[in-house]
């Protein structure tokens, strides 16, 4: 039977705390754990909502990889903040629009 969008957040997220990392889930496999045969933007997009409300981000890579990769939202706030040094990788030849 077909999981409602929160009914497959919460199971990703399930899968995540069993997993204990970010995960990702191919095509095939995310149609299988959300019991559809075809995955539609629109559902995507709700799935992606209710998995925000939770704290967990989908990272969809299907067009380029074939696959969804599932995050909890602290995990890029490791990442180096570039901000305040983007200055020092922007040429002078560079057009910068400044509208």
């Amino acid at each position: 039977m077909a999981r409602a969008p929160r009914e497959m957040a919460d199971k990703l997220i399930e899968i995540y705390r069993g997993h204990d990392r970010r995960y990702r889930l191919s095509d095939d496999a995310f149609k299988r754990v959300a019991g559809k045969t075809r995955l539609r933007d629109a559902y995507l997009a709700e799935v992606g909502g209710c998995l925000r409300e939770d704290g967990y981000v989908a990272v969809d890579l299907r067009t380029e990889h074939g696959y969804l990769v599932i995050v909890r939202q602290s995990v890029p706030l490791k990442y180096d903040d570039l901000s305040d040094d983007v200055d020092d990788h922007v040429y002078a030849d560079d057009e910068i629009d400044e509208e």
